[in-house]
């Protein structure tokens, strides 16, 4: 929406801008399995969470989003740390129960994601807007999500086996 309301994009063009983050994470979210049986659940969740920090922290760094090219690297950072957090973490919650809590243990997991995402979108969203939707409202809120994320990067380090 930023790059709709300073006159960088129309709708259609944001969306199509916004294309290789779920791109991104599509094809390594395919792949996170496979990789995280060679890299370990550790440096997946962990590393993978601190990918989205250091891409929100990037995104943090431009005027409103631009330089384009700058905030898309940082919003592909994210997205791949997405897809190679999200697996893992979703094999380690329900791994950790019994065959017959497994689907309790997705479910859960799966409302902690989405209760995640829904809070911090209301967090960020609000630091925007007591910045009147400004350039400095949108670093401000990159700052604050890019630094929660970096945090969660270094409790999954401490807390994740393996």
């Amino acid at each position: 929406m930023v790059w709709q309301s300073v006159g960088h994009l129309a709708a259609r063009d944001a969306g199509l801008a916004l294309m290789p983050v779920s791109l991104a994470f599509f094809v390594l979210s395919t792949q996170s399995g496979r990789l995280a049986q060679f890299l370990g659940l550790r440096a997946m969740t962990a590393g993978g969470t601190a990918l989205i920090g250091s891409g929100l922290l990037i995104v943090a760094t431009t005027q409103a989003g631009s330089p384009m090219l700058l905030a898309q690297c940082g919003l592909v950072l994210a997205g791949v740390g997405m897809g190679l957090n999200t697996g893992p973490l979703y094999g380690i919650a329900v791994g950790s129960v019994g065959r017959e809590r497994s689907g309790t243990a997705s479910a859960m997991i799966n409302v902690a994601r989405m209760t995640g995402a829904t809070l911090g979108v209301a967090l960020l969203g609000t630091v925007f807007g007591l910045f009147h939707g400004s350039a400095a409202g949108l670093r401000a809120a990159m700052l604050i999500g890019g630094i929660a994320q970096l945090c969660g990067a270094l409790v999954a380090f401490a807390t994740v086996r393996r």
